[in-house]
Order: structure tokens, then C-alpha cells, then sequence
């Protein structure tokens, strides 16, 4: 397949969608894309309710994880940590100790609900003496900027007579 292709990184199939689902980022910034098919079937066993489907769901996933994307590291890495956690999941709703209402919070922080990022936590605010160093620095940098200035005024100065006397006048 060429690189600039897009396909499945668990069963090679090419996404019919524009912008197909990231399984995982690679090396590079190199997204791991998942086909229509493969989405389903994650999606079945991170959101379903039913045990059998899960585990369905579950085997086809690693089936296909060791078939077609057995060669890519960062496939596998992503699959293996995504089985575990769908397993432990399928083994509480079994048990009947699963507790659904993970679900509606992890779809919620997943769509983008940052409510919680919209404040900046109060050890992290600007408090009166980080503004008083700050004020310090600056001026600071001003001081060390205005010799600096007057350092280059010079220097160019010197080079601009040394050449006037070398090269004009040729008196060096």
C-alpha cells in the first residue's frame, strides 16, 4: 500500500469515511486510522451492554489485531491496553458490578466537555511577589539592553573608522 494511503491499522481495509476514526498516533505524529467496521466493533465492546456482544466483539478485535496489524508496535501496544480494559469491563457487567454510569462520563470528557480546564487552580495564579520579581527582571533587561546598545554604538563605530582610515584615507 502506499504511504499517503489511508487504511484500517486493524484489517487493512480502506475507511469509506473522509475522516476515519485514530485508533493511535504513531512515531511522528503518524495516526493509526480505523475503518467503519473496526469502529463498530470498538465501540461495541467499550459501550455495550450486552456480555456476549462484548466478547464478540472482543475476540474479532484481537483476531484482527493479530492478522493484519501483528507487525506495528504501536498497534499492538494500542490494541493490547484497549483488550484489557474492555475485558475487565465485560467480566464487571458479567458479574453485574459494572458500574454504566462510567460510561455517560467518559463519552462526556471524550466530546470535548473541558468544563474543568476553564479555571486556572489557585496555586497557579500570579500572586503579588511573582509580580514583584517579574518587575524586577524588566527592569533589569532594560538596564542590560540600554548598555548593550551603547556597546554596539561604539564597536560599530570603531569598525566604521577603522575602515574610513584603512580603506579612504589608507593611513593604517
Amino acid at each position: 500500500m502506499e504511504n499517503n494511503e489511508i487504511y484500517c491499522a486493524l484489517c487493512g481495509r480502506i475507511p469509506e469515511c473522509e475522516e476515519p476514526a485514530v485508533l493511535a498516533m504513531g512515531r511522528y505524529g503518524k495516526p493509526r486510522h480505523l475503518c467503519e467496521e473496526c469502529e463498530a466493533q470498538m465501540d461495541v465492546a467499550t459501550l455495550g451492554s450486552d456480555y456476549e456482544e462484548i466478547v464478540e466483539a472482543i475476540d474479532i478485535l484481537g483476531k484482527k489485531a493479530t492478522g493484519f496489524g501483528k507487525d506495528d508496535d504501536i498497534t499492538m501496544n494500542a490494541m493490547r491496553a484497549f483488550l484489557v480494559r474492555a475485558a475487565k469491563r465485560a467480566s464487571e457487567i458479567k458479574d453485574g458490578s459494572y458500574n454504566f454510569d462510567l460510561d455517560n462520563e467518559q463519552n462526556v470528557t471524550e466530546e470535548g466537555d473541558d468544563e474543568g480546564f476553564d479555571e486556572v487552580p489557585e496555586e497557579l495564579l500570579e500572586d503579588e511577589a511573582d509580580a514583584e520579581l517579574d518587575r524586577l527582571d524588566a527592569e533589569k533587561a532594560k538596564k542590560l539592553d540600554g548598555i548593550l546598545n551603547w556597546v554596539y554604538v561604539i564597536l560599530f563605530g570603531g569598525v566604521l573608522v577603522l575602515f574610513l582610515l584603512k580603506f579612504v584615507f589608507r593611513v593604517i
